[in-house]
């Protein structure tokens, strides 16, 4: 059995609106196209997926088993085709931020969650540094400084930083040897 893009969508829609009417307005079909292919499905994987009621359908166990292997699958096609996109726009995937560490960072991560949000492939990593050197970090070429860190896992001891990452709202260091 070969799962396609296209059935994945479909059993979720089903799954999320509990009859193929719904799924088929939903994903601008005819319901019975995505009956047809639900039941293609089924025959190809040699059990039913849904139990059929008059108005409504319910997953059986094996489809409750497939669920969150499906939505997985769903949601990394959705990040590749965000990426493709990004890429084709010419955007950066990532991002190196050098910050002091002794001003209030709330705005920054708000924004830099914002940032995510909205961009949800973009690796972004703040460097902290006194002010004098974050001054130096921003002046220097972005790609070397990324390709350091990243290959040290931690921005050497040349350059006088420390690589953080954002949890929980609040700027933390990395483990040395995280990249």
């Amino acid at each position: 059995m070969n799962f396609s893009s296209d059935n994945i969508q479909l059993f979720l829609a089903v799954l999320d609106r509990g009859s193929f009417s719904a799924a088929a307005r939903a994903l601008q079909r005819v319901p019975s196209a995505v009956s047809m292919a639900i039941g293609n499905l089924e025959a190809e994987l040699g059990y039913s997926l849904f139990e059929r009621g008059p108005r409504e359908v319910r997953p059986t166990a094996q489809a409750m088993a497939l669920e969150p292997h499906a939505r997985l699958i769903a949601e990394q096609l959705g990040l590749l085709q965000v990426h493709a996109l990004e890429l084709s726009q010419g955007l950066e995937s990532s991002l190196t931020l050098a910050v002091v560490p002794d001003i209030d960072h709330r705005p920054l991560l708000a924004a830099i969650a914002r940032l995510g949000e909205r961009h949800p492939l973009l690796d972004i990593a703040l460097l902290s540094a006194p002010q004098e050197e974050a001054v130096h970090l921003g002046q220097r070429p972005r790609r070397p400084l990324r390709g350091l860190c990243r290959a040290a896992g931690r921005c050497p001891s040349r350059l006088p930083a420390h690589r953080h990452g954002v949890a929980g709202g609040h700027l933390v260091p990395h483990p040395p040897g995280l990249a």
